[in-house]
């Protein structure tokens, strides 16, 4: 879960980094050897791996904004949470801690302490006994009367136990993300933003991708298009998955006056029905809608 803001312009091409025409392709294309769409942590993050590697030294990274980070990236809670979501996104979560915690000297670090209390009423007993199960030590299990007093927003009566999360952490997203399209940019990488792929389509070996900005074309594209890679991949003539673009509704509220929440962990309902999270002297809160 992520929330940040980026004040990236419209780079241009970078001299030496692409060549014009390839074989099989017209003269007015610029060709690199991969590109990805879509410059948000997913595809920033890939794009820097993916110029690193020697073997292909010219990577093209396309954003349909004016910035990276304008849609998933930069709304979101910006919490790292190994007990938040389904199962597959939990294991991924876990898998990603090592990055997290890698230290960068030009970098402040990614993670800062939070804690994240899961709670459940009566009736979410068997939810929070599955989450336990998967998570094991991980999580330390809590009654109501100590979820309270560690979250004391939530009404007395409300929560019949909780689980909490010790390693739930606070993500900074914009040296996250800046970190990632810095190396992205060491490697010779070129982004391109203002860029919306509106033709992708395969010939002589390589994509083509028609954008607002011009025609790029490389033998691999990486699909990195967020909620927009369904329609990506029909673009491309590739199966879909079922992707549907959705709306989470959140507001930043006041705390009540006469109580510092700034040490307080997230609160999350075990089936996500909401999330309270104490965000910069106020609350972020949200019903954890999918519209």
């Amino acid at each position: 879960m992520r929330k940040a803001s980026f004040p990236i312009g419209n780079p241009v091409l970078a001299s030496g980094v692409m060549h014009r025409g390839v074989a099989g392709g017209t003269m007015d294309e610029t060709t690199v050897d991969v590109i990805v769409i879509g410059a948000g942590i997913a595809g920033a993050s890939a794009a820097a791996e993916i110029a690193a590697d020697a073997s292909a030294p010219r990577v093209l990274l396309l954003e349909a904004e004016d910035r990276p980070g304008h849609h998933t990236t930069g709304r979101s809670a910006a919490l790292y949470a190994p007990s938040y979501g389904p199962p597959t996104i939990r294991a991924l979560t876990r898998a990603a801690h090592p990055a997290f915690l890698a230290v960068h000297p030009d970098t402040p670090p990614f993670l800062r302490p939070r804690g994240a209390l899961f709670v459940a009423r009566a009736d979410q007993m068997d939810a929070l006994a599955a989450m336990q199960a998967e998570m094991g030590a991980a999580l330390d299990p809590v009654d109501g009367a100590e979820a309270r007093r560690i979250l004391p927003l939530l009404r007395a009566g409300y929560a019949e136990a909780a689980l909490f999360d010790r390693e739930a952490a606070d993500i900074d997203v914009d040296a996250l993300h800046q970190h990632y399209l810095r190396r992205f940019r060491a490697a010779g990488g070129t982004l391109i933003t203002r860029a919306r792929v509106e033709a992708l389509g395969r010939t002589g070996g390589h994509w083509q991708a028609r954008t607002a900005a011009g025609t790029f074309a490389a033998p691999v594209v990486v699909n990195a298009a967020g909620a927009w890679a369904d329609h990506l991949a029909g673009l491309a003539g590739v199966r879909q998955v079922g992707l549907v673009p959705k709306r989470r509704t959140a507001a930043l509220i006041a705390q009540p006056a006469g109580i510092d929440a700034a040490g307080w962990p997230m609160g999350a309902d075990v089936g996500e029905g909401f999330y309270l999270k104490p965000d910069a002297g106020m609350f972020l809160i949200s019903p954890a809608d999918e519209t």
